[in-house]
Protein backbone atom coordinates (compact mmCIF):
# COMPACT_ATOMS: atom_id res chain seq x y z
CA UNK A 1 0.00 0.00 0.00
CA UNK A 2 1.10 3.51 -0.88
CA UNK A 3 2.43 5.64 2.25
CA UNK A 4 0.30 8.28 0.95
CA UNK A 5 -2.67 6.28 1.88
CA UNK A 6 -1.38 5.02 4.63
CA UNK A 7 -0.97 8.31 6.11
CA UNK A 8 -4.54 9.37 5.08
CA UNK A 9 -5.92 6.10 6.13
CA UNK A 10 -4.47 5.76 9.33
CA UNK A 11 -3.27 2.70 9.04
CA UNK A 12 0.10 1.55 11.37
CA UNK A 13 1.44 -0.86 9.09
CA UNK A 14 1.46 -2.09 5.38
CA UNK A 15 -0.69 -4.72 5.95
CA UNK A 16 -1.51 -7.30 3.20
CA UNK A 17 -5.35 -7.34 3.36
CA UNK A 18 -6.33 -5.19 0.78
CA UNK A 19 -3.78 -7.08 -1.91
CA UNK A 20 -5.61 -10.40 -1.19
CA UNK A 21 -9.16 -8.63 -1.55
CA UNK A 22 -8.27 -7.25 -4.68
CA UNK A 23 -6.60 -10.48 -5.76
CA UNK A 24 -9.67 -13.00 -4.99
CA UNK A 25 -11.89 -10.07 -7.06
CA UNK A 26 -9.57 -10.61 -9.89
CA UNK A 27 -9.63 -14.30 -9.91
CA UNK A 28 -13.60 -14.61 -9.59
CA UNK A 29 -13.16 -12.26 -12.84
CA UNK A 30 -16.10 -9.53 -10.80
CA UNK A 31 -16.34 -6.93 -13.82
CA UNK A 32 -17.56 -4.34 -11.45
CA UNK A 33 -16.82 -3.32 -7.11
CA UNK A 34 -18.85 -0.68 -5.39
CA UNK A 35 -17.19 0.50 -2.07
CA UNK A 36 -19.85 1.66 0.40
CA UNK A 37 -19.08 5.56 1.06
CA UNK A 38 -19.34 4.83 4.87
CA UNK A 39 -17.92 2.49 6.95
CA UNK A 40 -19.84 0.31 9.50
CA UNK A 41 -18.91 1.75 13.13
CA UNK A 42 -18.85 -0.34 16.06
CA UNK A 43 -18.47 0.60 19.18
CA UNK A 44 -15.59 -0.68 21.73
CA UNK A 45 -18.64 -3.20 23.56
CA UNK A 46 -19.97 -4.20 20.60
CA UNK A 47 -23.46 -3.13 21.34
CA UNK A 48 -24.35 -0.28 18.80
CA UNK A 49 -23.26 -0.52 15.43
CA UNK A 50 -23.70 3.14 13.03
CA UNK A 51 -23.22 4.09 9.87
CA UNK A 52 -19.82 6.55 10.04
CA UNK A 53 -20.26 6.70 14.09
CA UNK A 54 -17.30 8.21 16.22
CA UNK A 55 -15.34 8.92 12.56
CA UNK A 56 -17.87 11.59 11.92
CA UNK A 57 -16.82 13.33 8.74
CA UNK A 58 -13.50 11.36 8.58
CA UNK A 59 -15.71 8.74 7.54
CA UNK A 60 -16.94 9.64 3.60
CA UNK A 61 -13.06 10.83 2.95
CA UNK A 62 -11.80 7.38 4.31
CA UNK A 63 -14.12 5.58 2.20
CA UNK A 64 -13.02 7.69 -0.61
CA UNK A 65 -9.54 6.96 0.34
CA UNK A 66 -9.84 3.72 0.36
CA UNK A 67 -11.83 3.45 -3.08
CA UNK A 68 -8.92 5.00 -4.80
CA UNK A 69 -6.40 2.27 -3.56
CA UNK A 70 -8.54 -0.84 -4.57
CA UNK A 71 -8.97 1.34 -7.84
CA UNK A 72 -5.12 1.18 -7.95
CA UNK A 73 -4.26 -2.44 -7.15
CA UNK A 74 -7.02 -3.27 -9.86
CA UNK A 75 -5.15 -1.84 -12.42
CA UNK A 76 -8.11 -2.03 -15.04
CA UNK A 77 -9.05 -5.30 -14.16
CA UNK A 78 -12.34 -5.00 -12.97
CA UNK A 79 -14.60 -1.20 -12.98
CA UNK A 80 -15.25 0.65 -9.83
CA UNK A 81 -18.32 2.76 -9.11
CA UNK A 82 -17.78 6.07 -8.74
CA UNK A 83 -18.08 7.22 -5.08
CA UNK A 84 -20.48 10.44 -6.09
CA UNK A 85 -22.87 7.98 -6.99
CA UNK A 86 -22.20 5.54 -4.40
CA UNK A 87 -23.11 8.49 -2.19
CA UNK A 88 -26.27 9.19 -3.95
CA UNK A 89 -27.52 6.08 -4.26
CA UNK A 90 -26.80 5.26 -0.17
CA UNK A 91 -28.36 8.37 0.96
CA UNK A 92 -31.77 7.30 1.78
CA UNK A 93 -30.70 3.61 3.55
CA UNK A 94 -30.43 2.96 6.98
CA UNK A 95 -27.79 0.56 8.37
CA UNK A 96 -30.35 -2.05 9.25
CA UNK A 97 -31.27 -1.89 5.54
CA UNK A 98 -27.90 -2.66 3.80
CA UNK A 99 -27.72 -5.47 5.77
CA UNK A 100 -30.35 -7.07 4.00
CA UNK A 101 -29.84 -9.15 0.84
CA UNK A 102 -32.22 -7.65 -1.10
CA UNK A 103 -31.15 -3.60 -0.23
CA UNK A 104 -27.66 -4.61 -1.32
CA UNK A 105 -29.22 -5.99 -4.64
CA UNK A 106 -30.78 -2.87 -5.16
CA UNK A 107 -27.91 -0.95 -4.04
CA UNK A 108 -25.30 -2.60 -6.66
CA UNK A 109 -28.53 -2.33 -9.65
CA UNK A 110 -28.51 1.15 -8.77
CA UNK A 111 -25.17 1.65 -8.93
CA UNK A 112 -24.47 0.09 -12.31
CA UNK A 113 -25.35 -3.88 -11.73
CA UNK A 114 -22.26 -4.06 -9.34
CA UNK A 115 -20.87 -7.80 -8.71
CA UNK A 116 -19.25 -7.29 -5.37
CA UNK A 117 -20.06 -4.43 -2.39
CA UNK A 118 -16.85 -3.68 -0.20
CA UNK A 119 -18.27 -3.04 2.91
CA UNK A 120 -15.39 -1.22 5.08
CA UNK A 121 -16.25 -2.05 9.14
CA UNK A 122 -14.26 0.21 11.87
CA UNK A 123 -14.59 -1.08 15.22
CA UNK A 124 -13.51 1.47 18.65
CA UNK A 125 -10.78 -0.89 20.52
CA UNK A 126 -11.89 0.99 23.12
CA UNK A 127 -8.30 2.38 23.98
CA UNK A 128 -7.66 6.18 25.28
CA UNK A 129 -5.49 6.41 22.64
CA UNK A 130 -8.79 6.23 20.29
CA UNK A 131 -7.56 3.40 18.27
CA UNK A 132 -9.71 1.74 15.85
CA UNK A 133 -9.43 -1.83 14.19
CA UNK A 134 -10.45 -2.09 10.47
CA UNK A 135 -11.56 -4.59 8.35
CA UNK A 136 -12.84 -4.84 5.11
CA UNK A 137 -15.91 -7.62 4.08
CA UNK A 138 -16.75 -8.44 0.64
CA UNK A 139 -20.29 -9.20 -0.42
CA UNK A 140 -21.16 -11.34 -3.71
CA UNK A 141 -24.60 -9.08 -4.35
CA UNK A 142 -26.11 -12.61 -5.71
CA UNK A 143 -25.58 -15.37 -3.49
CA UNK A 144 -24.94 -12.79 -0.10
CA UNK A 145 -22.07 -14.77 0.37
CA UNK A 146 -19.60 -12.59 2.93
CA UNK A 147 -15.77 -12.95 3.01
CA UNK A 148 -13.48 -10.85 5.61
CA UNK A 149 -10.36 -9.19 4.95
CA UNK A 150 -8.36 -7.44 7.93
CA UNK A 151 -8.14 -6.67 10.77
CA UNK A 152 -5.46 -3.87 10.93
CA UNK A 153 -5.50 -1.50 13.23
CA UNK A 154 -5.70 2.37 12.78
CA UNK A 155 -4.32 5.45 15.10
CA UNK A 156 -6.00 8.88 15.19
CA UNK A 157 -3.52 11.91 14.76
CA UNK A 158 -3.63 15.64 15.12
CA UNK A 159 -4.48 16.26 11.31
CA UNK A 160 -7.26 13.68 11.17
CA UNK A 161 -9.21 14.81 14.60
CA UNK A 162 -8.89 18.66 13.44
CA UNK A 163 -10.42 17.63 10.08
CA UNK A 164 -13.25 15.44 12.10
CA UNK A 165 -13.99 18.79 14.12
CA UNK A 166 -11.97 18.74 17.35
CA UNK A 167 -10.70 22.06 18.84
CA UNK A 168 -7.55 22.86 20.77
CA UNK A 169 -4.45 25.25 21.07
CA UNK A 170 -1.51 23.32 21.25
CA UNK A 171 1.59 25.75 20.79
CA UNK A 172 1.69 29.35 20.66
CA UNK A 173 5.47 31.95 20.15
CA UNK A 174 6.88 33.31 23.20
CA UNK A 175 6.02 37.07 23.60
CA UNK A 176 9.28 38.21 21.92
CA UNK A 177 8.28 35.97 18.86
CA UNK A 178 11.74 33.87 19.16
CA UNK A 179 10.73 30.24 20.41
CA UNK A 180 7.12 28.39 20.06
CA UNK A 181 6.11 27.11 23.17
CA UNK A 182 4.05 23.83 23.78
CA UNK A 183 1.15 25.23 25.94
CA UNK A 184 -1.31 22.50 24.62
CA UNK A 185 0.37 18.67 24.99
CA UNK A 186 1.01 16.95 28.53
CA UNK A 187 4.57 16.74 28.84
CA UNK A 188 4.98 13.83 31.32
CA UNK A 189 4.19 11.21 28.52
CA UNK A 190 6.54 12.82 25.97
CA UNK A 191 9.26 10.45 25.51
CA UNK A 192 11.89 11.64 23.96
CA UNK A 193 10.85 15.29 24.98
CA UNK A 194 11.84 16.04 21.41
CA UNK A 195 8.49 14.08 20.29
CA UNK A 196 6.66 16.71 21.15
CA UNK A 197 7.55 19.05 18.46
CA UNK A 198 7.53 16.45 16.03
CA UNK A 199 6.04 15.84 12.67
CA UNK A 200 4.94 13.44 10.29
CA UNK A 201 1.42 10.92 10.94
CA UNK A 202 3.21 8.83 13.88
CA UNK A 203 4.08 11.51 15.54
CA UNK A 204 0.55 13.32 15.31
CA UNK A 205 -0.50 10.08 16.52
CA UNK A 206 1.47 10.17 19.34
CA UNK A 207 0.70 13.81 20.36
CA UNK A 208 -2.91 13.39 19.86
CA UNK A 209 -2.95 11.45 23.39
CA UNK A 210 -1.04 13.70 24.91
CA UNK A 211 -3.20 16.68 24.39
CA UNK A 212 -4.37 18.59 27.74
CA UNK A 213 -8.09 18.06 27.74
CA UNK A 214 -8.72 20.38 30.67
CA UNK A 215 -7.61 23.48 28.58
CA UNK A 216 -10.28 25.97 27.35
CA UNK A 217 -11.86 25.84 23.78
CA UNK A 218 -9.29 28.01 21.54
CA UNK A 219 -12.27 30.37 21.17
CA UNK A 220 -12.06 31.53 24.53
CA UNK A 221 -10.62 34.69 26.56
CA UNK A 222 -7.55 32.42 28.16
CA UNK A 223 -7.18 29.85 25.63
CA UNK A 224 -4.13 31.89 24.38
CA UNK A 225 -5.01 31.54 20.88
CA UNK A 226 -3.44 34.97 19.14
CA UNK A 227 -5.62 34.52 16.09
CA UNK A 228 -9.21 35.91 16.22
CA UNK A 229 -11.90 34.21 14.05
CA UNK A 230 -14.64 36.34 13.35
CA UNK A 231 -18.03 35.60 10.95
CA UNK A 232 -19.08 38.67 9.42
CA UNK A 233 -22.37 38.48 7.58
CA UNK A 234 -23.15 42.29 5.56
CA UNK A 235 -20.10 43.50 7.30
CA UNK A 236 -21.65 42.79 10.97
CA UNK A 237 -20.60 40.10 13.33
CA UNK A 238 -22.28 37.12 13.91
CA UNK A 239 -22.64 36.05 17.24
CA UNK A 240 -19.90 32.59 18.23
CA UNK A 241 -21.37 30.92 21.08
CA UNK A 242 -18.61 28.98 22.63
CA UNK A 243 -19.39 25.88 25.34
CA UNK A 244 -16.46 23.15 26.41
CA UNK A 245 -15.42 21.44 23.61
CA UNK A 246 -17.71 22.86 20.46
CA UNK A 247 -18.37 26.60 18.95
CA UNK A 248 -21.11 27.61 17.01
CA UNK A 249 -22.68 30.23 14.89
CA UNK A 250 -26.40 30.54 13.10
CA UNK A 251 -26.60 31.17 9.31
CA UNK A 252 -29.35 31.26 7.16
CA UNK A 253 -30.00 30.80 3.64
CA UNK A 254 -29.06 33.07 1.54
CA UNK A 255 -26.56 34.72 3.27
CA UNK A 256 -23.05 35.58 2.32
CA UNK A 257 -20.54 35.21 5.16
CA UNK A 258 -17.41 36.74 5.27
CA UNK A 259 -14.07 34.57 7.86
CA UNK A 260 -12.11 36.89 9.44
CA UNK A 261 -8.71 35.86 10.70
CA UNK A 262 -6.90 38.75 13.02
CA UNK A 263 -3.70 37.79 14.03
CA UNK A 264 -2.76 39.63 17.51
CA UNK A 265 0.65 37.67 17.93
CA UNK A 266 4.09 38.26 17.14
CA UNK A 267 4.92 36.10 14.79
CA UNK A 268 3.19 35.53 10.61
CA UNK A 269 1.03 32.28 10.90
CA UNK A 270 -0.28 30.17 7.58
CA UNK A 271 -4.09 29.74 7.62
CA UNK A 272 -5.38 26.36 5.97
CA UNK A 273 -9.27 26.71 6.03
CA UNK A 274 -12.09 23.83 5.07
CA UNK A 275 -15.35 24.74 4.84
CA UNK A 276 -17.69 21.85 4.25
CA UNK A 277 -14.32 19.62 4.11
CA UNK A 278 -13.41 21.62 1.06
CA UNK A 279 -10.34 23.75 1.12
CA UNK A 280 -11.47 27.08 0.78
CA UNK A 281 -7.93 27.99 -1.36
CA UNK A 282 -8.71 25.66 -4.72
CA UNK A 283 -12.39 24.79 -3.98
CA UNK A 284 -10.88 20.96 -3.29
CA UNK A 285 -11.85 18.83 -1.20
CA UNK A 286 -8.34 17.33 0.92
CA UNK A 287 -7.15 16.41 4.03
CA UNK A 288 -4.83 18.49 6.05
CA UNK A 289 -2.55 15.43 6.50
CA UNK A 290 -1.52 15.31 2.72
CA UNK A 291 1.04 17.76 1.53
CA UNK A 292 -0.73 20.31 0.70
CA UNK A 293 0.96 23.14 -1.10
CA UNK A 294 1.72 26.44 0.16
CA UNK A 295 -0.52 28.44 -2.08
CA UNK A 296 -3.10 26.48 -0.75
CA UNK A 297 -2.47 28.10 2.56
CA UNK A 298 -3.35 31.65 3.42
CA UNK A 299 -0.53 33.81 5.46
CA UNK A 300 -1.95 35.71 7.86
CA UNK A 301 0.45 38.23 9.22
CA UNK A 302 0.97 39.57 12.52
CA UNK A 303 -0.89 42.49 13.60
CA UNK A 304 -3.22 42.33 10.25
CA UNK A 305 -6.68 40.95 9.35
CA UNK A 306 -7.25 38.48 6.67
CA UNK A 307 -10.37 38.06 4.93
CA UNK A 308 -11.59 34.21 3.57
CA UNK A 309 -14.71 35.89 0.95
CA UNK A 310 -15.16 32.30 -0.64
CA UNK A 311 -14.04 29.99 -2.98
CA UNK A 312 -10.63 31.08 -4.80
CA UNK A 313 -9.33 29.85 -7.63
CA UNK A 314 -5.95 30.65 -9.25
CA UNK A 315 -6.11 31.93 -12.47
CA UNK A 316 -2.62 33.39 -13.18
CA UNK A 317 0.09 34.20 -11.40
CA UNK A 318 -1.26 36.11 -8.09
CA UNK A 319 -4.50 36.41 -9.52
CA UNK A 320 -7.11 34.46 -8.24
CA UNK A 321 -11.05 34.21 -9.08
CA UNK A 322 -13.18 34.51 -5.74
CA UNK A 323 -16.72 33.39 -5.59
CA UNK A 324 -18.63 34.27 -2.66
CA UNK A 325 -19.93 32.17 -0.10
CA UNK A 326 -23.70 31.45 -0.23
CA UNK A 327 -25.35 29.25 2.12
CA UNK A 328 -27.59 27.06 0.53
CA UNK A 329 -29.70 23.68 0.32
CA UNK A 330 -27.19 20.95 0.59
CA UNK A 331 -27.71 19.90 -3.28
CA UNK A 332 -26.21 22.76 -4.67
CA UNK A 333 -23.23 23.04 -2.37
CA UNK A 334 -19.63 23.13 -3.16
CA UNK A 335 -19.21 20.18 -0.85
CA UNK A 336 -22.15 17.92 -3.29
CA UNK A 337 -20.12 19.32 -6.06
CA UNK A 338 -16.91 17.58 -4.45
CA UNK A 339 -19.20 14.24 -3.68
CA UNK A 340 -19.44 14.70 -0.38
CA UNK A 341 -21.95 16.29 2.01
CA UNK A 342 -21.24 14.37 4.78
CA UNK A 343 -19.20 17.36 6.43
CA UNK A 344 -21.44 19.91 5.77
CA UNK A 345 -21.83 22.29 9.02
CA UNK A 346 -18.20 22.67 9.50
CA UNK A 347 -15.82 25.60 9.21
CA UNK A 348 -12.36 24.40 10.18
CA UNK A 349 -8.80 26.48 10.11
CA UNK A 350 -5.52 24.79 10.90
CA UNK A 351 -3.09 27.08 11.90
CA UNK A 352 0.96 26.58 11.11
CA UNK A 353 3.98 28.01 11.57
CA UNK A 354 5.68 29.81 8.99
CA UNK A 355 8.92 28.00 8.32
CA UNK A 356 11.21 26.24 11.27
CA UNK A 357 12.95 28.85 12.41
CA UNK A 358 12.22 29.53 16.52
CA UNK A 359 10.89 25.71 16.35
CA UNK A 360 12.81 23.24 19.01
CA UNK A 361 14.15 20.64 17.80
CA UNK A 362 11.79 17.40 17.19
CA UNK A 363 11.72 14.35 15.23
CA UNK A 364 10.64 15.49 11.97
CA UNK A 365 8.85 12.86 9.42
CA UNK A 366 7.39 14.91 6.57
CA UNK A 367 5.74 12.83 3.96
CA UNK A 368 5.65 14.19 0.33
CA UNK A 369 -33.89 17.33 4.32
CA UNK A 370 -32.19 19.56 2.61
CA UNK A 371 -29.56 20.51 5.14
CA UNK A 372 -27.81 23.84 4.71
CA UNK A 373 -24.31 24.59 3.05
CA UNK A 374 -21.72 26.48 1.64
CA UNK A 375 -22.59 27.68 -2.37
CA UNK A 376 -21.26 29.55 -4.38
CA UNK A 377 -22.15 33.43 -5.40
CA UNK A 378 -21.26 36.54 -7.01
CA UNK A 379 -17.47 35.86 -9.01
CA UNK A 380 -14.94 38.50 -9.33
CA UNK A 381 -11.04 38.53 -9.77
CA UNK A 382 -8.39 39.37 -6.77
CA UNK A 383 -4.66 39.70 -6.50
CA UNK A 384 -3.31 37.92 -3.15
CA UNK A 385 0.19 39.13 -1.75
CA UNK A 386 2.62 36.55 -3.38
CA UNK A 387 5.10 36.15 -0.49
CA UNK A 388 8.34 34.59 -0.67
CA UNK A 389 8.23 33.29 3.14
CA UNK A 390 8.69 29.87 3.80
CA UNK A 391 6.55 26.52 3.70
CA UNK A 392 4.25 25.82 6.56
CA UNK A 393 5.86 24.21 9.23
CA UNK A 394 4.54 22.97 12.37
CA UNK A 395 0.67 22.72 13.27
CA UNK A 396 0.34 25.16 16.32
CA UNK A 397 -4.06 24.85 16.92
CA UNK A 398 -7.19 23.59 15.19
CA UNK A 399 -10.67 25.60 15.13
CA UNK A 400 -14.20 24.19 13.99
CA UNK A 401 -17.02 26.30 14.28
CA UNK A 402 -19.94 24.37 13.56
CA UNK A 403 -22.99 26.28 11.62
CA UNK A 404 -26.82 25.94 10.98
CA UNK A 405 -29.64 27.58 10.88
CA UNK A 406 -30.68 29.33 14.06
CA UNK A 407 -33.78 27.09 14.76
CA UNK A 408 -31.68 24.46 14.01
CA UNK A 409 -29.11 25.22 16.50
CA UNK A 410 -31.37 25.36 19.59
CA UNK A 411 -30.68 22.51 22.19
CA UNK A 412 -26.67 22.79 20.84
CA UNK A 413 -25.90 25.86 22.02
CA UNK A 414 -23.90 26.15 25.44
Amino acid sequence: MSQALLTMMLLTTPGQFLEDLVDDVVDERYETVAVMPQPVYRDAQGKTESIGGELGPQAAYFCSRLQEEINELGDGEFDLVEASRMQDVCRSYSLAQIQRKSIRQRIAEQAGDADVLVIPVVTNSGSPAKKFDLKCVLVDVESNDEEEYGVEELLIGLSDAAYMGESWNLRRWSADGKTLLNIGLEESGAVPGSALFGTGPRMEQRQYQWIDRKRPHPLTVDSGLPIGIDILVSSKKRPIRVSTNDAFVALDDGEEPVIRLSNSGSQDVYALMFVDGVNVMGKHREHPGEVIPKDKHRLIRAGKNTDFEGWYTRKAGDVWNVESFRLTDERNTVAAEQGSTEQLGHITCLFYTVGWSGVPPGDRFVISKGRLGFGTGRSRPVTLDETSAESPGLMMSAVTIRYGRSNELNGQTP
